[in-house]
């Protein structure tokens, strides 16, 4: 048998190939394609997903939910994630309040109807969606109704009549994805699944057709943030579970390279060109939550705890020689800016150099 493995990063796709009749090994490394990541062995997806989201450069995330819940994204949780920060916000939900419209249906915590879900009211919402889109490529629609993790109906229903109208757009429900009660965290993985679910769709529908087309017979996998793996028909479906499956391939190998080497104990550190991600692995078992945050916003799928955060950029060269604190900003460094700050070609020192590049400028090895 062959395996084949892929890594996206924000810069660099890296291939390993492995005969396990033979033993025999093969790596190779292209730079990521960020217009087609089907592009350099079809640029898999391990970490596309999270820097869709990083970036903020998702699908266009209408919602529609119950009467009077039309501010639950807004209002989150009122625990300050920053005790000594009195400027210290929320983080903006990726669906704002214009984008959330309301429709009155009602299940009580044990799943009875309070008040049943009525067709015309979901088609007007619809309406509405239509009239307020920007315009551009279909978006998404995820469909956010109380107490669905403990009857479904409604929200099935209401995702049926708005996929009927809205042909090609993204229309996902809160109790597929995680079926479970506490609205906000339930409404915010749910977003998350649709922030990114048309962007992911498209390119493991190209990922799926490439390798039938070279002639490739087997089925294509994505691994979970938790580590394992799903079929890449259902990774287009819910995407929200494959958000750190990059980080967690690095934890995966890191664990089989420890129990080798006969070091259990781990501490795995990734740096790409997006995001850095680290995780501690205690007697080789990493450890698994579904109390995570991406861009500080509540994802509750399974997965590997990796703490992560974004490359920053310098803004500017002077702050380097200034005594004030560096100013940042969220970028990224991409393919075509080469090693030790400089562009591609080595014309140059960048005026931006990242939080990896910076090093050499500063004088560190």
């Amino acid at each position: 048998m062959h395996w084949v493995g892929v890594d996206v990063g924000g810069t660099f796709t890296d291939v390993v190939a492995y005969d396990e009749a033979t033993g025999a090994l093969a790596v190779a490394k292209s730079p990521t394609s960020r217009t087609d990541p089907t592009v350099g062995l079809l640029n898999a997806l391990a970490k596309l997903r999270a820097n869709a989201i990083l970036e903020r450069k998702g699908a266009q995330v209408f919602v529609l939910t119950t009467r009077d819940f039309r501010d639950t994204l807004e209002i989150a949780r009122t625990n300050r994630t920053v005790l000594y920060d009195i400027r210290a916000g929320k983080p903006v939900p990726l669906a704002p309040r214009q984008r959330v419209f309301e429709v009155d249906e009602r299940m009580a915590s044990d799943g009875t109807v309070v008040h049943r879900l009525r067709e015309p009211e979901v088609l007007e919402a619809v309406a509405r969606i239509r009239a307020t889109q920007d315009g551009g490529e279909p978006g998404a629609v995820v469909v956010c109704f109380l107490h669905s993790y403990a009857n479904p109906a409604h929200e099935r229903a209401a995702a049926r009549v708005t996929a009927e109208a809205l042909r090609g757009w993204f229309v996902s429900t809160s109790h597929e994805v995680l079926p479970e009660f506490r609205e906000y965290e339930r409404f915010s993985t749910a977003v998350l699944n649709a922030y990114i679910g048309p962007k992911v769709g498209g390119y493991l529908d190209g990922l799926g057709r490439a390798p039938a087309e070279r002639g490739y017979p087997g089925r294509v996998f994505t691994m979970t943030s938790s580590g394992g793996i799903m079929t890449s028909e259902v990774a287009a479906r819910f995407p929200v579970h494959t958000v750190l499956s990059g980080p967690a391939g690095g934890v995966a190998a890191a664990v089989n390279l420890g129990r080798l080497t006969g070091h259990p104990n781990l501490i795995t550190y990734d740096m790409g060109g997006t995001s850095t991600d680290v995780c501690l692995v205690e007697a080789l078992e990493p450890t698994l939550t579904t109390e995570q945050h991406i861009a500080g916003l509540p994802n509750r799928t399974p997965q590997i705890e990796i703490d992560f955060g974004n490359i920053r950029t310098i803004q500017s060269a002077e702050a380097l020689e200034s005594a004030m604190p560096l100013r940042v900003e969220r970028s990224e460094l991409r393919c075509d800016s080469g090693g030790e700050g400089r562009t591609r070609g080595g014309l140059g020192l960048r005026r931006d150099p990242t939080a990896r590049r910076r090093g050499p400028l500063l004088g560190a090895e």
